[in-house]
C-alpha cells in the first residue's frame, strides 16, 4: 500500500474497444492496492474524463486523483510510488515517465533542468498515469478540456479556404504561444494559467502499450516495426515498383501528372477525378 493516508479516486476514460492486457495491468495493479478503479466509456474521451473528476472532487470529496489511459502498462509499484511522492512533496499533479507512441521522446514539455532528475517540473504533461490533487483541481476554472484549432480554424497544415469565425481569433489572441491545442494539452495551459504546477517523476517509468506489425522482409528473416513505419515501407516498395515500370505502362495508369496514351510532350493536365471515381484512402499512423 502507499505510504501515506489520503483518499484516493481511480479513473480512466476508456473506449469501448481497447487492448485488454494493457488495461488489465491497471485493475491489476489497483487491486492489489485495494483501489477500485471508476472507467466511464463515451465518444469524447475528454468529456468523461471530465465527469470523472467532477465526480471524484464534488461527489466523493477525493482528496486525489489517480488518472490511467486504457493503453498504459504498469505495475502496483508504479502507483505507490508516484502517489506517495505526489503527496509527500505536496505538489499539484505529478505524471510517470511515460514514452510516445512510436518514438523516442516523452510525453511532456520540458521548462528547463536535466531529463535525468527524479522530479522535473515540465509545461504539459499526460494522463496514463497521473495524480491530480482535487484542491487544486477546484481552483482551475472550466472546461478543464478544451480543442482549439489554428487561426485559419484547421486542425492541420492545409490550404485555407472558406471564413473563419472571429472566436478564433480571439481565443489565439487571448491565449497565445501555441498553433492547435488539443484537449489534453488545454488542461495543462490551463494548469498553468491557474498558477498551478505539473511535475514528472522519472524515476516512476510506465509503458505505453503499441502495436507492432511481424512480417518476412526476406527468406526466414522476421521483421517487427510499428504499423506507422510498416506503411512507410509499404510505401517505398510501391515507389520502387512505380519507378521500375515501362514508361508506356506508367503513364496508361495515370502516372507523370496526365491521363491517356500520348507522350509526355503532348499531353494536357490530368483531369480532375469524377465525383463517382475512387479516391485516394488515407491511414492513420
Amino acid at each position: 500500500m502507499p505510504d501515506v493516508d489520503v483518499s484516493v479516486a481511480a479513473v480512466m476514460s476508456a473506449p469501448r474497444y481497447g487492448n485488454h492486457i494493457s488495461r488489465g495491468s491497471v485493475e491489476k495493479s489497483l487491486e492489489e492496492l485495494s483501489i477500485p478503479l471508476q472507467v466511464y466509456t463515451g465518444v469524447f474521451w475528454h468529456h468523461v474524463l471530465t465527469d470523472l473528476f467532477m465526480e471524484a472532487v464534488y461527489t466523493h470529496d477525493c482528496e486525489w486523483i489517480l488518472c490511467f489511459d486504457h493503453d498504459t502498462i504498469l505495475a502496483p509499484e508504479h502507483v505507490i510510488n508516484l502517489l506517495t511522492h505526489a503527496v509527500k512533496h505536496d505538489l499539484d499533479a505529478l505524471a510517470a515517465l511515460q514514452p510516445k507512441r512510436a518514438s523516442d521522446d516523452p510525453l511532456f514539455s520540458m521548462i528547463s533542468g536535466k531529463f535525468d532528475e527524479s522530479i522535473l517540473q515540465v509545461q504539459t504533461a499526460h494522463f496514463g498515469c497521473t495524480a491530480i490533487k482535487c484542491d487544486a483541481l477546484k481552483d482551475v476554472p472550466h472546461p478543464w478540456f478544451w480543442e482549439v484549432p489554428d487561426r485559419d480554424g484547421m486542425w492541420a497544415k492545409r490550404a485555407h479556404t472558406g471564413e473563419v469565425h472571429p472566436i478564433v481569433a480571439t481565443l489565439h489572441d487571448s491565449f497565445a504561444n501555441f498553433v492547435t491545442c488539443d484537449a489534453d494539452i488545454w488542461f495543462w495551459h490551463n494548469w498553468k494559467w491557474s498558477n498551478k504546477k505539473v511535475y514528472v517523476d522519472c524515476s516512476v517509468r510506465v509503458g505505453h502499450m503499441e502495436e507492432l506489425v511481424s512480417y518476412y522482409s526476406g527468406p526466414g528473416k522476421i521483421e517487427r516495426v510499428t504499423y506507422g513505419d510498416w506503411m512507410k515501407i509499404q510505401q517505398q516498395a510501391q515507389n520502387a515498383s512505380d519507378n521500375d515500370r515501362p514508361e508506356e505502362v506508367a503513364r496508361e495508369a495515370g502516372h507523370n501528372g496526365h491521363q491517356g496514351g500520348g507522350s509526355a510532350g503532348d499531353a494536357g493536365p490530368a483531369e480532375k477525378p469524377s465525383e463517382t471515381e475512387p479516391q485516394p484512402a488515407r491511414y492513420p499512423c
